[in-house]
């Protein structure tokens, strides 16, 4: 699925995020205790959420969301934050963010 950010407050807007939010949390249950498996699917998520130029809190805010709904302790969840902290920088200078 494709969007551009443009405003909070659209149809499009709520489904493009539910649909995220959904496929991470699969992703994330998929590769529980799979680190290169983690990682790939943050590094989607980094470069869905950027290309479609969501503002930079919500991509965050639904990552930690997504991490809890998909059960992950806090230990895992600082480790998974830190590693999209990482992948996150790269994608974001591809999508022309500073």
């Amino acid at each position: 699925m494709k969007f551009i950010y443009q405003s909070k407050k659209s149809k499009q807007y709520d489904n493009f995020i539910s649909w995220l939010k959904q496929e991470t949390i699969s992703q994330l249950k998929r590769y529980y205790g799979d680190l290169e498996g983690v990682k790939s699917t943050l590094f989607l998520y980094a470069n869905r959420s950027y290309e479609s130029q969501i503002p930079e809190e919500e991509i965050w805010k639904l990552l930690a969301i997504s991490i809890v709904e998909a059960n992950y302790t806090e230990q895992e969840e600082e480790l998974i934050l830190d590693i999209f902290e990482e992948t996150s920088s790269l994608v974001r200078k591809v999508h022309g963010y500073k």
